[in-house]
């Protein structure tokens, strides 16, 4: 009996409890305060992009999404064109060789598109004019399974629109 007690009382100390609230006690919710605003990436969906030779291509060693001396040097040039022209939209594209897995490929496409976007962001293009996409192997330039050919597969283009 001693026990059912007990487990009577805790219940109906925790229903007490729970019941009184702070309801009437002038404590107000808060919410989170929002983070300031932060530069995203925009939506260029259904847009079509061209290449233009005033913008490079770079290329990536196998398995690696980091930005070479001589990647860096090409996108600052292209960064240069990008200022003179503020109007164009830039859709960053990474690809891949065929080698690894398609879901792997597409990851590293996009962790390469992803580095060239935030290098350009770096260098003080808008990131309201740039998007990232990432078509893995899909979309080769060479076919052969050769390391000279896997080099050129093996890229990040800047691709742009006009608006």
């Amino acid at each position: 009996m001693n026990r059912r007690m007990n487990a009577a009382i805790f219940g109906a100390l925790m229903m007490a409890i729970s019941t009184m609230g702070c309801a009437g006690k002038g404590i107000k919710k808060t919410t989170p305060p929002r983070p300031q605003h932060e530069e995203q990436e925009t939506s260029m969906r259904g847009k079509e992009f061209i290449s233009t030779s005033e913008l490079a291509t770079i290329y990536f060693d196998y398995d690696m999404a980091d930005l070479s001396e001589d990647s860096r040097d090409i996108l600052k040039k292209n960064a240069v064109w990008l200022k003179k022209n503020p109007k164009v939209e830039v859709q960053i594209q990474g690809h891949c060789d065929d080698r690894g897995t398609n879901s792997y490929n597409l990851g590293l496409g996009q962790r390469r598109a992803t580095k060239v976007r935030d290098y350009y962001k770096a260098l003080g293009i808008r990131m309201d004019r740039m998007a990232t996409i990432s078509y893995g192997e899909e979309m080769p330039v060479c076919q052969e399974s050769t390391e000279e050919c896997w080099q050129k597969n093996r890229r990040a283009e800047t691709m742009i629109h006009k608006k």
